[in-house]
């Protein structure tokens, strides 16, 4: 939940896979076969993050397809998100369309991203989300000069509306640039994530297969084991849980920090562990370091709590 009490919402722009009219730039080159296949990919990649901060009720997650009939994007991807049709018109009138309605439902910050990103990851929606607790929009640049995310706080969304969305040249190497101009002119603070790759013409697609490629291997390697250790003020503790877990053969540590006031992040490092912050409350923090883990195999343990030598072999 954001400060004021509202739910945070992360939306994916995206269409809906019909032959011819997904990637056309790309199936110029490569055909339609490949070019369908690329973006079912790429959009199933992205619902992943979405749906990870769904999941640890961190937001609500939406897709909007240009499918008027909205359940044909259940029928494609599945239960999880809510789907709702993204409108007509150039990409500007839909992302407008997107946060004008997210905000008259009375959500809190909106994040919007796109379906192309093959290196986007959760982590970068809730970047984004936690920017805009100090800043009026941010932004994820991407290298062609577009970009690949957008968020809004909810108290700037009257003066954003009104500003980002107009007079930019979409589908240029403007966008990003015009974008930041228009959020400074209108007095807006802007902050930006790391910038990625996404995926337009057939030179982007050998790096496209290679990230996802790469993502499907971390997460379909045989035996391995992800510890998830929930942790609150466990600092004189936590460094024996995590020791154990990298000795006894962890393919990864992640402790999910529900806010510790005492060195917990910084002692859980040093000894190994992937840090990341979650909302408090075990059940959350659980899911939130789930949501971040590689490994077939999830170990959840207590931070007072040391495994066994060898575990891993035995999971």
């Amino acid at each position: 939940m954001t400060r004021s009490g509202r739910r945070p919402r992360v939306i994916m722009l995206t269409r809906f896979p019909r032959p011819g009219q997904v990637k056309t730039r790309i199936a110029a080159e490569l055909g339609d076969d490949v070019a369908l296949d690329l973006h079912d990919r790429l959009a199933r990649h992205t619902l992943r993050a979405l749906l990870a901060l769904q999941a640890c009720r961190e937001a609500v997650a939406e897709v909007r397809t240009d499918a008027s009939f909205v359940h044909a994007g259940r029928e494609w991807l599945g239960k999880g998100p809510t789907y709702r049709y993204q409108g007509e018109g150039s990409l500007g009138g839909k992302l407008h369309l997107a946060f004008a309605e997210s905000f008259s439902r009375g959500d809190g910050h909106v994040v919007v991203v796109g379906s192309d990103c093959p290196r986007l990851r959760a982590r970068h929606l809730r970047e984004a989300l936690a920017a805009l607790e100090a800043s009026d929009v941010v932004l994820g640049p991407a290298v062609d000069g577009g970009y690949y995310l957008i968020g809004i706080r909810h108290s700037a969304a009257n003066t954003a509306l009104n500003t980002l969305f107009a007079d930019v040249p979409w589908g240029t190497a403007e966008v990003f640039s015009q974008t930041r101009n228009l959020a400074a002119n209108a007095e807006l603070i802007v902050a930006l994530l790391e910038t990625l790759p996404d995926v337009d013409i057939a030179a982007d697609v050998a790096a496209a297969e290679e990230a996802l490629s790469c993502l499907t291997a971390e997460r379909s390697s045989s035996a391995r084991v992800s510890v998830v250790i929930p942790a609150l003020n466990e600092a004189p503790r936590i460094e024996g849980a995590v020791r154990s877990a990298v000795d006894g053969g962890a393919a990864e540590v992640i402790v999910a920090d529900g806010g510790s006031s005492d060195s917990t992040g910084a002692t859980a490092a040093a000894a190994g562990a992937r840090v990341v912050d979650a909302m408090r409350g075990r059940a959350l923090q659980m899911n939130a370091g789930a949501a971040e883990a590689s490994g077939e195999i999830l170990c959840f343990l207590h931070a007072d709590t040391s495994l066994p030598p060898g575990f891993a072999k035995a999971a």
